[in-house]
Formats: C-alpha cells, structure tokens, sequence
C-alpha cells in the first residue's frame, strides 16, 4: 500500500485535489502521530515544501499511479508529497491491513 507523508499545511493546500481523488479511489488520510510516536520532515524537506510546516499527515492510496496522475510529487519547484519507502513505517501506518 503506497503511503506519502506532508506536512499539514501542506494538506491543506491539497484538500480540494485529495477530495476530488476520494470520490475515485478509497485512500485515507490521517494525521501520522495517530499510529506512529514521531514523523518530522528535515529542514531540506520543510524547504522543498516551500516552508509549509505543521504536523505530518500521512495519505494513504491503493495505488499509487492514482495518486500521482492526480497530484503529481511536485509541482511549480514546491514538493506536494515524500514517497515513504521505509518497510517498518509503512506496515505502521498502512490503513488497509
């Protein structure tokens, strides 16, 4: 199961396009401190978010080609969402099992 992470602001940004993407595929979204103790983004990370902070949301789709034909990982230079790639967290906060 793909899951991203971003920063809350972040979502909040994404809100409309993650709604939209609800209505076609059953992902989930939720904040990550719910089911793991600590996920923070990097000052490199925080950057390429183009400063948005606030604490990390985690999104979760059945796959991820879903995901990205809707909202790309970035876009305009701005970092949307970080691909989590680390075994350990995601079977943590994978919503579906």
């Amino acid at each position: 199961m793909p899951i991203v992470a971003m920063p809350e602001q972040t979502l909040s940004r994404l809100r409309d396009r993650l709604d939209d993407l609800s209505k076609r595929v059953a992902l989930q979204v939720f904040a990550a401190d719910t089911k793991v103790p600590a996920l923070i983004f990097t000052s490199s990370e925080t950057a390429a978010f183009g400063g948005d902070n606030g604490a990390a949301m985690v999104v979760a789709v059945p796959e991820l080609d879903a995901l990205e034909n809707a909202i790309p990982a970035s876009e305009d230079g701005r970092l949307n969402y970080i691909i989590l790639d680390h075994p350990r967290a995601i079977a943590r906060l994978d919503p579906f099992t």
